[in-house]
């Protein structure tokens, strides 16, 4: 964060590619502010935030006055290349030629989202910077974008979050994976989770041998090995498999599965198996890769590119969250609430957390154990979750 800040300009515009050629179409969007608030619940300490803080504000508010000057609690995608997710047909509602690097404009599911987190990160940075004016007036704003998100993205006929129009806010009929990302946070509740079994969840939608595709197979641009428009691209978003939608999309089943519906776990579970176990060559356990995309079809990675460890995503963290259970958070225990994972044994050692050593194992033979320094502070017969004291005994 502190890299990215360091190339932010003044008005707070703050530029996600930083090739010179590009400077005119640099703006990159992206959830900084969750990842940082996971690492500052995981030092312990308030020395970062109080050096992010200035410049993420500026984000903010630069969202607000440029990206939002209809004052709609949405946020404007300008051209294809801002998500990272070029060459897909949810630009197409905006611009038939979205596709030759146009400027739109098109209040997008993954850039509100972004928003949304920035805003609700910043109330509890300036919560524990002792700023509860600040506090509040983030919380405000962040409540104002998830109602705006409720109101204008939630398609009732389609069933899914989707783009909208800027000014008339007309929803777009193209689904994508980026529909999914409200379900990351406490955007989506209750009433939405229809959308996962009427698109994620459909073997004819989203629910592909290796899911998720960034288009579903519905889709009349969807392709599973990278066309577009006849052409075989680098980085085509219309049904390839990409690790980068698929972390949030992870992330997005275990927090339904932990705050809305139990029912989800075996879910959330089965989709972050197959998604892993998609990045090794012929699941041989001692080839794992990590291409940009894969096919939904085969698992088989971009070999056609040559670019191997390319993370744009999140995938050790992944198991350590789900599969470990491990969720960092400002309390001053260490909450573990593992998922359902069929797994024989794991074991996790020398972890650093809030300045504590952790070890956590698990086998069939002695169960779930955590240790903190070395010392066993729980152990039980099964994963469950619980709250383990930090604190010496």
């Amino acid at each position: 964060v502190q890299g990215l800040l360091a190339a932010q300009e003044n008005n707070g515009y703050l530029p996600g590619h930083l090739y010179l050629w590009r400077h005119t179409r640099g703006f990159y969007h992206c959830d900084l502010a969750t990842g940082l608030l996971q690492l500052l619940n995981i030092s312990g300490s308030s020395d970062l935030a109080a050096e992010v803080y200035p410049g993420l504000s500026r984000l903010a508010e630069y969202y607000e006055r440029d990206r939002d000057r209809e004052d709609s609690h949405l946020y404007n995608v300008m051209d294809q290349g801002e998500t990272g997710q070029e060459y897909s047909s949810r630009y197409l509602f905006s611009d038939e030629q979205a596709d030759e690097w146009c400027k739109i404009t098109m209040k997008g599911v993954d850039a509100t989202i972004y928003v949304h987190q920035l805003q609700s990160g910043l109330a509890k940075l300036a919560t524990l910077l002792g700023r509860s004016h600040e506090s509040d007036l983030w919380e405000r704003k962040a409540s104002a974008t998830t109602l705006a998100v409720r109101t204008y993205m939630w398609s009732d006929s389609q069933r899914l979050f989707v783009d909208v129009a800027a000014g008339s806010k007309q929803q777009s009929r193209h689904r994508a994976g980026v529909g999914f990302y409200p379900f990351m946070c406490d955007v989506a509740h209750h009433a939405h989770l229809t959308a996962l079994d009427k698109h994620l969840f459909n073997p004819a939608e989203f629910w592909t041998p290796y899911p998720v595709p960034s288009s579903p197979l519905s889709d009349p641009s969807f392709s599973a090995d990278g066309s577009w428009r006849g052409a075989r691209l680098s980085c085509p978003w219309n049904g390839r498999v990409w690790p980068m939608l698929n972390s949030h999309i992870a992330d997005a089943l275990a927090n339904v599965a932990r705050t809305l519906d139990q029912n989800v776990r075996p879910k959330a579970v089965e989709f972050i198996t197959r998604f892993v176990r998609m990045m090794f060559h012929d699941d041989d356990p001692a080839r794992p890769n990590s291409y940009e995309h894969y096919s939904p079809e085969t698992g088989i990675p971009s070999l056609y590119r040559g670019i191997d460890d390319y993370q744009h995503s999140w995938i050790v963290d992944l198991i350590i969250r789900h599969l470990v259970g491990i969720q960092p958070d400002a309390s001053p225990t260490l909450v573990l609430d593992p998922l359902p994972f069929q797994v024989d044994q794991f074991m996790l050692e020398g972890l650093r957390y809030k300045g504590r050593k952790i070890d956590v194992r698990w086998d069939h033979k002695t169960g779930f154990t955590v240790q903190v320094d070395g010392i066993v502070r729980h152990c039980s017969p099964d994963r469950v979750r619980c709250e383990v004291p930090l604190d010496p005994p």
